[in-house]
């Protein structure tokens, strides 16, 4: 995501849990695609983590909207770091690592880089 908050790119695994198509993310707003909940956490979480704050978590769960009448999709996220490029504009990663299926209370080993945008 960039310092606006919109997708920027998204991997084929992100389009499968949140059931969208590639094309139609791209320049949405990230809290298009969380239930509504979640989208202030990430919000502050996101703010945070482009201000290199440390103790912001790096893997935490939300709740991702679903198709219409498929009710909500628990997922985890990983953001390890924010990145700035060559003319100065600040990206912050928010890789989604996967469901939660069962409510197992186990949360899933973070998949190793590379890290998607």
């Amino acid at each position: 995501m960039n310092d606006r908050r919109e997708v920027i790119e998204i991997s084929e695994r992100a389009c499968e849990l949140a059931g969208i198509y590639a094309d139609r993310a791209i320049g949405e707003s990230f809290e298009k695609f969380l239930s509504p909940e979640y989208v202030d956490m990430v919000t502050e979480y996101y703010c945070r983590r482009l201000l290199n704050d440390q103790q912001v978590p790096d893997f935490y769960k939300v709740m991702l909207r679903a198709k219409p009448g498929k009710g909500k999709i628990p997922c985890f996220v990983r953001s390890p770091a924010a990145y700035s490029d060559s003319k100065g504009n600040r990206y912050c990663v928010l890789q989604l690592c996967g469901t939660a299926p069962g409510n197992s209370g186990r949360r899933p080993t973070p998949p190793k880089p590379p890290l998607l945008h």
